[in-house]
């Protein structure tokens, strides 16, 4: 009946992992850690900006697109501006210091990759807004310190038990890098031949998914367009996005 395939959140490209990882690490160490008791604050702030963009204020960030927009420091500057601390120095939950909105802005910004990905990719989407709480957003249970060590994929790759997250540097493993990149990233947008035999491909991302970026999708979306032309793809693929949805489900926080 479907011959096809279904990707529920596909991760793209796993490889930006490693580099999103390393960011994250680095941004919030020492005064740029943003604690969990200040997520609810950035929330807040996330909401009164972009809760009213669709025209509704419903607490569900339903505009999307113009709220990461919003948010994304390479299209917006100082976006925290209402909530920073007086003199930019940490004084307490009610505000964020300039330390901590570098990092919140390093949430949402760009990340450049130091060499190209598989098929040429050299950069990520920041990650999204709408839905920041302490079990759904890209903050880190303590502040990185100098002994940290490197853990999963960066792991793996490096393959030096000695390395610390604050000590690696990743442009000395291009080479296994680009290596693992080039088998794990399914992130070719010419799916030409996959439409040739008949396939179909129906794409679902959740717009508060904190695990999978789901602007890393938006942009491989464009460019499958941007390579195959909106006629074709429209005639094989489907692309669905969920609003206010974390990873992996199929229902918002209200359902009906």
């Amino acid at each position: 009946d479907y011959d096809g395939v279904l990707a529920q959140v596909p991760v793209f490209p796993y490889t930006a992992t490693v580099f999103d990882g390393h960011v994250r690490a680095t941004t919030q160490a020492g005064d740029g850690w943003i604690p969990p008791a200040k997520i609810a604050l950035i929330a807040k702030e996330v909401r009164r900006q972009c809760d009213a963009l669709d025209g509704i204020e419903d607490g569900l960030v339903s505009n999307y697109m113009a709220c990461d927009r919003r948010f994304d420091p390479a299209i917006t500057p100082r976006p925290f501006d209402k909530v920073r601390c007086a003199d930019g120095k940490d004084t307490g939950e009610t505000c964020l210091s300039d330390a901590q909105i570098a990092a919140a802005n390093a949430v949402h910004a760009p990340i450049r990759f130091p060499f190209p990905l598989h098929k040429g990719w050299t950069s990520m989407p920041g990650w999204p807004t709408g839905s920041e709480s302490t079990s759904n957003w890209k903050t880190l249970p303590r502040a990185t310190e100098p002994a940290t060590p490197i853990t999963g994929t960066l792991a793996l790759l490096v393959k030096d038990p000695n390395a610390t997250m604050l000590g690696v540097n990743l442009a000395r493993y291009q080479k296994e890098i680009q290596a693992y990149s080039a088998m794990a990233d399914a992130t070719d947008p010419d799916l030409s031949a996959f439409q040739r035999r008949g396939g179909k491909l129906v794409m679902k991302v959740n717009t508060t998914d904190y695990t999978v970026n789901p602007r890393g999708i938006y942009a491989y979306y464009d460019r499958v367009v941007a390579t195959m032309g909106q006629p074709s793809v429209d005639a094989f693929v489907r692309f669905y996005v969920g609003v206010g949805i974390f990873h992996n489900r199929n229902v918002g926080r209200d359902p009906l």
